[in-house]
Order: structure tokens, then C-alpha cells, then sequence
């Protein structure tokens, strides 16, 4: 709260890199990407959560394996949630994939610009 200049709540990552997040448009919901490395020799991780707007209850929404999230999006009626998928830095974008929100599932995923899709 910057008027108030405290904090509201934080969210919990574990340790790991907190990176992109959105609100909802209706402000109910918080889209946040944690990054982390699995096994050794082993690719990123990116994982998408889901909080309320208090900080509570999440949701894993996406977990990505060798790639991560570079933006997220929401629809205007806070129903789906779009991804930017890359590699890592300086590498060519892989696709945008959408999600249901309330389902939790993938709905759809448009190819690279080159037309290439992991």
C-alpha cells in the first residue's frame, strides 16, 4: 500500500526468483511466475501461480520445464491468463499459450512467428 507505505502481504516463493506478474482486471486474483532450477544439468523451471487478492490461497496454474514465462496477460473478464513462452534471454520466442483460469488448463498455444513450436 503505497499511500499507507506498508505492505499488504507478500507472497511466498521459497527462496525461488519471484518474475512477472498481473492482476485481474477486477482485481480478485494475482498471476505470478517463480523461477527455479530443477535437478542438476536439468533446464528452468517456471511455474504460473494463482492468489487471491489477499495473498491466500494458491494455485499453481502452469508448470513450464525448460523455458520460462516472459509476460503474463489477462483477459479483460479475468477468465484466461496468456504466457509468453521463451528459452532464456536472447533466445527467439517458443509461443503464447492461454489458460482457463477456473479450469486450470491449457486452452490453445500460437506457434513462434517462424512458425517453429516446441
Amino acid at each position: 500500500d503505497t499511500a499507507e507505505k506498508r505492505v499488504r502481504w507478500s507472497v511466498p516463493v521459497g527462496g525461488y526468483a519471484a518474475g512477472h506478474l498481473t492482476f485481474t482486471p477486477d482485481g480478485t486474483q494475482l498471476a505470478l511466475t517463480v523461477y527455479f532450477t530443477g535437478a542438476p544439468g536439468s533446464g528452468p523451471i517456471t511455474e504460473v501461480w494463482l492468489y487471491d487478492a489477499e495473498g491466500r490461497r494458491p494455485r499453481r496454474l502452469a508448470r513450464l520445464t525448460d523455458e520460462y514465462a516472459y509476460a503474463l496477460a489477462a483477459s479483460p473478464d479475468g477468465r484466461r491468463l496468456a504466457l509468453l513462452r521463451k528459452a532464456g534471454t536472447g533466445t527467439p520466442v517458443r509461443g503464447i499459450t492461454t489458460y482457463d483460469v477456473a479450469a486450470g488448463t491449457a486452452l490453445a498455444t500460437v506457434p513462434a512467428p517462424d512458425g517453429t513450436q516446441d
